[in-house]
C-alpha cells in the first residue's frame, strides 16, 4: 500500500492515514478484495520525492492537479464559510460548519458544494475565507418577466443591487480586520459573461457610483446599483437643471407628491419620455 502525503498536509491528517492504512493491513476488509495470503505494507511518498514507478503506476490518472509544493504559505488552518442574506430587511451572517468541526484540529476540506444545495437560492451571497484569501460568491436575478410588476418597475433588482453593495462592503471590512491585501467576487452565471471573477474594490466602486452621464442612464442596459425610480437623482447639477428646467435641491424640497406630479408634466423631456416608452412608472 502507497500513502501519498501532499507537500502542505497536516501532521494529523498524515497520522490518521497511517492509522487506517494500519487498520486495513489488520482486517483485510472483504471490500478490498485481498487475496487470503497477501502480505501487505506500506510505503509513505512526499511530494516531490516520487519515483519514476510511481508516475506509471499513475499514468492512467495523470491529469494536472493543483500542487502547492511551491507554495511558501502555511496551510495548517480551517476554511470558514458565510451564508449572507437580507431577506428579513437586515443583512445576516450565518456560519456554515461542518458536522465534524473541531477547534482543535484543521480540516483543509470542510464543505462540500453538493452540501450547500439546500441553502442555495437565486440570489444568495457566500463569503469565503481561505485564510490567505477572500472569496465571495453571488447569485444571480431570473431573467426578466414582462408581466412581473417587481421587475417591470425594478424594485427586485434595485434591492438585489442594494444588497450586493451591502455585502461588498461587510467583505472588504472584514478582510481589512484580516490585513489582506486582495479579496475577489465570483460570479455564478449560466454563461461565460456573467460567470467570471473580479476584484471586490472594482465591483463595489460601480454599485457605489453617484453620477451617470443623461446618455448613461438612457441606455437600454442600466449601470449597475441605479433606482430605477429615481434616475434624475444620479444627473450631474448642471444636467439636472437642463433636463428639469430647476436645481436638484429646489427638486427634493417639494413633497414627494408633488415630485411625482412635476414628473408626469415632464414626461415629454427626453429622459422620461425614455422611461415611459419602456413602462418604468414615474411615481
Amino acid at each position: 500500500m502507497v500513502i501519498w502525503h501532499g507537500s502542505k498536509s497536516a501532521a494529523h491528517t498524515r497520522e490518521f492515514m497511517l492509522h487506517s492504512a494500519q487498520l486495513v493491513i489488520e482486517n483485510h476488509p472483504n471490500e478490498m478484495k485481498f487475496h487470503e495470503e497477501a502480505e501487505l505494507s506500506v510505503t509513505e511518498i512526499e511530494e516531490g520525492s516520487e519515483s519514476e514507478k510511481f508516475w506509471i503506476w499513475c499514468s492512467e490518472n495523470d491529469e494536472p492537479y493543483y500542487s502547492l509544493l511551491k507554495s511558501e504559505f502555511s496551510y495548517d488552518f480551517t476554511p470558514r464559510l458565510f451564508l449572507i442574506d437580507s431577506m428579513s430587511g437586515n443583512l445576516c451572517a450565518k456560519e456554515i460548519l461542518c458536522p465534524y468541526f473541531t477547534k482543535t484540529h484543521s480540516c483543509p476540506f470542510p464543505l462540500l458544494q453538493s452540501d450547500l444545495k439546500m441553502l442555495l437560492n437565486l440570489v444568495t451571497f457566500f463569503l469565503l475565507d481561505n485564510n490567505h484569501e477572500v472569496f465571495v460568491w453571488q447569485g444571480w436575478l431570473p431573467s426578466d418577466d414582462p408581466e412581473s410588476e417587481n421587475n417591470a418597475t425594478g424594485s427586485a433588482k434595485l434591492r438585489w443591487e442594494i444588497s450586493r453593495r451591502l455585502v461588498m462592503e461587510t467583505t472588504l471590512q472584514y478582510c481589512q480586520g484580516k490585513n489582506l491585501e486582495e479579496w475577489d467576487i465570483k460570479n455564478d452565471g449560466l454563461d461565460e459573461e456573467n460567470s467570471k471573477v473580479m476584484f471586490v474594490q472594482e465591483v463595489l466602486s460601480q454599485l457605489s457610483r453617484e453620477h451617470y452621464s443623461l446618455e448613461e442612464l438612457q441606455n437600454k442596459t442600466r449601470p449597475a446599483g441605479v433606482d430605477l425610480l429615481r434616475l434624475e437623482s444620479y444627473l450631474t447639477d448642471e444636467e439636472f437643471q437642463e433636463v428639469l428646467g430647476m436645481k436638484k435641491d429646489e427638486f427634493y424640497n417639494m413633497p414627494s407628491w408633488k415630485q411625482s406630479e412635476f414628473k408626469n408634466l415632464m414626461v415629454c423631456s427626453e429622459l422620461y419620455f425614455q422611461l415611459l416608452c419602456q413602462h418604468v412608472p414615474l411615481t
